[in-house]
């Protein structure tokens, strides 16, 4: 069976506080999960490929959750 990939927009800042988007892909490798942060209209990775910025965890939702953390984009702090 193929891995399952999601893939999502998002709109962050860029170095000079721009908006900036760029693609969110998450996919099974291995054990673990990845979401990769890639530069918007980069060609999506193959299955088992790496690209952008990688964020590891045990489920898509800890990686997903990582990676919006590195963009600014987590969860509010009460």
């Amino acid at each position: 069976a193929r891995a399952e990939m999601r893939c999502r927009r998002v709109l962050t800042l860029g170095p000079e506080n721009e908006p900036q988007w760029v693609q969110l892909f998450i996919s099974q490798t291995g054990e673990s999960w990845a979401a990769m942060i890639v530069a918007d209209g980069i060609q999506p990775p193959q299955s088992g490929e790496l690209r952008g910025l990688a964020f590891f965890g045990d489920t898509p939702e800890e990686a997903e959750r990582q990676a919006l953390a590195y963009l600014g984009l987590g969860e509010p702090k009460n």
